[in-house]
């Protein structure tokens, strides 16, 4: 064999396998693209539910408010007319 068909065939097999290396580290590099996409999707999905959870504090909030507000105001009412009714017995 003459000396430039043997570098011809060792810079083939040295090509392919670059080739071969890269693909290997492409695949792997790639799987760890795809992780960070998918954790981020996942982060971005939280966060949105997160942020609905906290406006549905809010409003559940508001309305234990205004819920503590009408038993207040049937406490007093409850009470004025206990008031009277005690007056009633008592005249």
């Amino acid at each position: 064999m003459s000396e430039a068909l043997l570098i011809c065939l060792i810079g083939a097999f040295s090509g392919g396998l670059a080739t071969a290396c890269l693909k290997v580290l492409e695949h792997y590099l790639g799987k760890a693209k795809d992780k960070a996409e998918q954790d981020s999707g996942i982060r971005d999905e939280l966060r949105i539910d997160l942020t609905r959870k906290n406006e549905e504090i809010k409003d559940l909030k508001k309305e234990v408010d205004l819920l503590e507000s009408e038993v207040d105001e049937l406490r007093a009412k409850y009470y004025s007319v206990l008031e009277e009714n005690l007056r009633l017995r008592n005249v």
